[in-house]
């Protein structure tokens, strides 16, 4: 064979290997048809793509109390070399552990409740938990709910430190009191 029966053969050998190449790169058309209706149908049922929210940013994170007492602590926690995280839920500072009957039932109970101050120390572990109760927490659904986060803490060697009256007219002198008075039950609790 010569030189140009080799480049007559070589040529037909590309043109085999791209059509080869570029029909099975290609969908028939039907199934392209389904694949495009999928896509479509898709974006569709997405709800979450065009959804309009009902929801609405809050003035505030925290309760007029609540905000009151933050700004007053923030300084103290810092003297005292702690941090102060806010409205953190139970099931972030408990957990329930593996194996343990009922499971979905200790969870619920956990799940949706909060302590509204939780200090650490610079390691993260928990030193003091504060409940500023509004008179909400008069009422006897909220006494039966603060008795028991109150007692899941308990059993975990934390007290619940709770503070019924908190507003502006308390200085920081009287706050960083309770809150070394506080600390230093937990400590003793240790």
């Amino acid at each position: 064979m010569d030189t140009t029966t080799w480049l007559i053969i070589g040529g037909m050998l590309i043109v085999f290997i791209v059509l080869y190449v570029t029909k099975g790169n290609k969908k028939p058309k039907a199934q392209q048809n389904v694949t495009e209706q999928k896509n479509t149908e898709e974006q569709e049922e997405n709800p979450l793509e065009k959804a309009d929210f009902p929801y609405k940013l809050t003035k505030s994170i925290f309760s007029p109390k609540e905000g009151y007492f933050y700004r007053d602590v923030r300084p103290i926690a810092d003297k005292l070399g702690l941090l102060v995280f806010t409205k953190m839920r139970l099931a972030d500072l408990l957990y329930i552990p593996e194996g343990t009957a009922d499971f979905q039932k200790w969870f619920n109970r956990i799940k949706a409740k909060h302590i509204d101050f939780i200090f650490v120390d610079r390691e993260m572990k928990i030193k003091l938990l504060v409940e500023i109760d509004d008179p909400t927490h008069n009422r006897p659904d909220r006494k039966a709910r603060d008795e028991e986060v109150d007692e899941m803490f308990r059993q975990q060697g934390l007290e619940v430190l709770h503070l019924r009256a908190w507003g502006k007219q308390y200085g920081a002198e009287e706050l960083e009191t309770i809150i070394t008075n506080a600390l230093n039950v937990q400590k003793q609790n240790k």
